[in-house]
Formats: structure tokens, C-alpha cells, sequence
């Protein structure tokens, strides 16, 4: 543990007037970008540190389902100590805070439990409600927001608003600057009792109201090299002495040698003995017992406003997969501040910067998907809302009537001269054309029918005989004789001459013949 003293100019005062914050404002849990100002859980969950007997006049005294129900969180009724008797009205707004004490007193550095009798009790923020009935002697509140959980007895005191102070960019962090000349303190306590912080964390220094530390001061953290008792735990001249890793001709003292400045934040809120600061950046760890300078001047705070009203309506839904739904959000501003708008869900793709956004489900599987929308009216105000699109599968695709596949016959070749089997160059071109349609028809067959005339000699035979020749023809070209069968057919007996011929019969796949 590193060996400091009391801060001078610590001076304690009776006289404070504790200020919370305002009602209905419900924490945010991501952070803004560093740059802008801190957001509503920064400002309204931060807690504080005074020496002020806080009065225990009000307080939680149950909630709805009392029997089974110790610990209340947004959205939830609770019971205040007070009535309509004691002057309670419906809309009255109350912050709820509890005193806290670090469950495990270790001092991290020299004199920690002195200074922090010195700067009063440690109260940590954990919400507020709103009063929607007043009885004669107990009130109805709503609790608008939650820090973290509420239970019986914590204190209630009147809502007061409080500003969002302006944070600072990391790349105006000087790690080398000089001292400012302002007022000098330590970091005492954390807001979660931590010992190492960082950036985001909540800290308390005991520079308060009395040494004119207020609301969006900036403040450095620093700590001075070579202190004979560190705050990481090492052997006494573990480097020079036992390991030898160097000397120098004249011993140096800790404040000879340059500070190290860790990084800087901003006051949150101030009462006359301390100060809540926000960590807005920090190059490495900050300990409990680490120095703490006010920096220059910093902009004006600005004042938080109300969070926008916002509830978001789907167009249609269901729907089928691949099709849109449209979300419409409907947005009001209690100040009339402009609003914008960002959009996300949690599944497909949404596109949207205004009020409606387009929800497109190509490619999602059947279930439900949330869509959510955030307005923010540029003062640390904003408002969520959701909708759920449940997306089907598409209706399966009426039945197809089965198409029925039949052989026709495509083509024939006459053979003038009785009794030949030949095929003469117009029969010739006749199956060439078949011989290429079977080749862009890989799935398909022919049947070829010998006809005859009985007058002619041996007519069985000769229809045979030119079927055969037929599908030779083809084989020479390069059909595949499996794909071509020969049979012969019924001659007419009163056809004459037109009995000399054969018949090509088309047989798609799937068809008999």
C-alpha cells in the first residue's frame, strides 16, 4: 500500500443541500461514444458521498406481492411511508438511494478511513419512482427506472434533475502534462468498492464543494514513481539491490522524478467534501489511494432532458419468408427537441434512418424476430421500442397434374421400286433428321414399323428387311441400337404401292408404343 497523508484543505461543512435527481428516467446500458455527454445511468446511478444526516422520514415500506416479494426493479409498485395526510400528491417523483459500507474494510492506502469518516456517508443511487395513488398514509409509486434492485426501507427523498456533464475525446489526453496549479486530492473510494479502476468506472475524491470542485470540472489522475511502499506488492529494492539490474550515482526521490499521469474524468456531482467523477479515459489502471488535480476549466453541462415517448407499430405480420414488413415508429419529444432514429433486428436486414423501416426476412428460418428502434433527441435523451415479425414458410406450391407422355409417329420413307429394301436419298434425309433429334433427345427412342404389299415377294420378309435397314442406317451414324427398335407392321391390302414404306414412331421418355 502506498503511504500518503490527508489532503490539505479538507474542510468539513454542515451546510449542504443534497441534490437528486428527476423521476421517469430510465438508465441506458450502452454507454455514449466519449465525446459526447454521459448518458442517464451515468449521471442518475452514480451515487455520492456527504457528510449530511440524510432523514429517514421516508421510505419503502413493501410492494405488491409483499408476501413473496423482497426486491422491486422497474416497472414494479411499491409502498412509500407517506400519504395523501402528510402532504403526498399523485405525480410526485422520489429518488430511492441506500447508505452503503464496504463489507470488507481494508485500507488500500495510509489514512483511507480517516479521510473517508472525514467526507460523510457513501449513498448509492438506485432509482426512482412516481406516485400514482395516495392513500391518507401510504402512497402507490411506479418505479420509472432501477438502477439496480429497490427493497423495504431504502430512503426516499424528492426528485431533483441534474445536468450530463460534457466528456472529452481521448485524443486531447495529454499523458504528459504539467501540473495545473489547482486543487490536489485523492481517489478515496469507488462506487462498487473496487480498487482498480478504469474507464466507465465511478469513483469519489474527497475535492468537494468546499474547495470549489463542481459539476463537470475535469479532473487528471496522477501518481508520483518510486514511493517506497507501492500499491503492486514487491520486495523492498527488489530492482537495484537483490536482482541488481542498475545503480545510479546519486539516489533519486520520488519527487524528483516525473508524475505519471493515468488518465482523467469528469465530476458528476459534488457535495462540500467530495466529488462523484466518471473515469472518461485511462491509459492503465487507476488505484484507490492514486492523486487527482482539477484540470482547467471545462465546457458548460448540459441539462438533461426527458427521454422521448416511443412505441413501434408493425404493418403486417405474419409473413411469409422472403417477403417485407414494414415498422412504423411513432416518436414525441416532451422538449421539441429533433430526434433520430437507428434501427437493428435481430435476425435479417433492416433498412431505416427515419421513423419506418423496412424488415426483409429472404433467407431467415421460420420463427420470430424482434425489431428495435431507438430515438434520441441529441441531450442524453432517449427511447426504445421493439415489435416482433413472425416469419412462415411459404405455402407449398400447388400440385402439378401429371402430364401424359405418348409415342406419335414422326416420320416415314417410301420405297418406290417394289420389292427393295433400300432406302434412296429422300428416305436417306428423312433419317438423318431423326438421327439428330435423337441426339439432342438423348432420352427419348424411336420404333420403326416395316410395311409390305402382300403382292410383292416375300413381303413378311421385305417389311423386315426394310425396318432393318433403316435402323443400320441410323447405327452408321451414331445412334445407339438399343434406342431404335424395328418391328413389322399390318399391310393394307387394298393400300397397293403405299404399303412400300416405313414408319418412324417418336417415343418420349416415360411413354410405351
Amino acid at each position: 500500500m502506498r503511504q500518503h497523508l490527508l489532503v490539505p484543505g479538507l474542510v468539513l461543512s454542515s451546510l449542504f443541500v443534497y441534490g437528486l435527481g428527476a423521476a421517469q428516467v430510465t438508465p441506458q446500458p450502452m454507454r455514449p461514444m466519449t465525446g459526447s455527454v454521459a448518458n442517464w445511468a451515468d449521471v442518475y446511478c452514480s451515487g455520492i458521498v456527504t457528510p449530511e444526516a440524510v432523514p429517514y422520514d421516508t421510505y419503502l415500506i413493501s410492494g405488491e406481492e409483499a408476501r413473496p416479494t423482497t426486491m422491486y426493479a422497474q416497472n414494479n409498485y411499491v409502498y412509500i411511508s407517506k400519504g395523501a395526510s402528510q402532504g403526498v400528491k399523485v405525480g410526485d417523483e422520489y429518488q430511492i438511494i441506500r447508505p452503503m459500507k464496504d463489507a470488507t474494510p481494508f485500507e488500500w492506502f495510509d489514512g483511507q478511513a480517516h479521510i473517508m469518516k472525514a467526507m460523510g456517508q457513501q449513498w448509492r443511487d438506485l432509482g426512482s419512482v412516481k406516485v400514482v395513488v395516495a392513500g391518507k398514509d401510504v402512497a402507490t409509486a411506479l418505479v420509472v427506472n432501477s438502477c439496480e434492485h429497490l427493497e423495504r426501507g431504502d430512503y426516499a427523498r424528492p426528485a431533483v434533475a441534474r445536468v450530463a456533464p460534457t466528456l472529452k475525446t481521448p485524443e486531447h489526453f495529454d499523458r504528459f502534462a504539467p501540473p495545473t496549479g489547482k486543487a490536489n486530492g485523492l481517489v478515496v473510494a469507488s462506487k462498487e468498492f473496487s480498487s482498480t479502476l478504469g474507464q466507465n468506472d465511478v469513483l469519489y475524491i474527497n475535492l468537494g464543494s468546499n474547495q470549489g470542485t463542481k459539476t463537470n470540472d475535469y479532473v487528471r489522475f496522477f501518481r508520483y514513481q518510486g514511493a517506497p511502499k507501492e500499491f503492486v506488492y514487491q520486495l523492498p529494492h527488489i530492482q537495484d539491490r537483490i536482482f541488481g539490474f542498475g545503480k545510479t550515482p546519486k539516489p533519486y526521490a520520488p519527487t524528483d522524478l516525473p508524475r505519471e499521469v493515468l488518465g482523467e474524468g469528469v465530476v458528476l456531482r459534488s457535495s462540500p467534501t467530495s466529488s462523484t467523477v466518471l473515469v472518461m479515459n485511462s491509459i492503465r489502471e487507476i488505484y484507490v489511494g492514486d492523486w487527482v488535480e482539477i484540470e482547467p476549466d471545462a465546457p458548460a453541462a448540459m441539462r438533461l432532458s426527458r427521454p422521448p415517448v416511443m412505441t413501434c407499430v408493425v404493418e403486417h405480420s405474419p409473413i411469409q419468408r422472403g417477403r417485407h414488413a414494414r415498422i412504423i415508429a411513432t416518436a414525441n419529444d416532451p422538449e421539441g427537441f429533433p430526434l433520430t432514429y437507428t434501427w437493428q433486428a435481430s435476425g435479417g436486414k433492416i433498412v431505416g434512418t427515419e421513423e419506418a423501416a423496412d424488415f426483409d426476412s429472404g433467407g431467415l428460418a421460420e420463427g420470430s424476430y424482434t425489431i428495435t428502434a431507438r430515438a434520441d433527441n441529441g441531450r442524453g435523451g432517449v427511447a426504445d421500442c421493439s415489435a416482433v415479425v413472425e416469419v412462415q414458410a411459404p405455402p407449398a406450391p400447388e400440385p402439378v397434374a401429371a402430364v401424359q407422355v405418348q409415342a406419335s409417329k414422326t416420320a416415314e420413307c417410301d420405297y418406290r421400286a417394289s420389292g427393295s429394301s433400300r432406302a434412296d436419298n429422300v428416305c436417306k434425309r428423312v433419317l438423318d433428321d431423326v438421327g439428330l433429334r435423337l441426339k439432342n433427345d438423348p432420352n427419348s427412342s424411336i420404333v420403326i414399323v416395316g410395311f409390305a404389299d402382300p403382292g410383292e415377294p416375300q413381303s413378311a420378309q421385305l417389311a423386315q428387311s426394310r425396318a432393318n435397314m433403316a435402323q443400320k442406317y441410323l447405327a452408321d451414324s451414331g445412334i445407339d441400337p438399343s434406342r431404335v427398335v424395328v418391328r413389322v407392321g399390318q399391310a393394307d391390302t387394298a393400300a397397293g404401292a403405299q404399303n412400300h414404306r416405313i414408319d418412324i414412331v417418336w417415343v418420349p421418355k416415360g411413354a410405351t408404343y
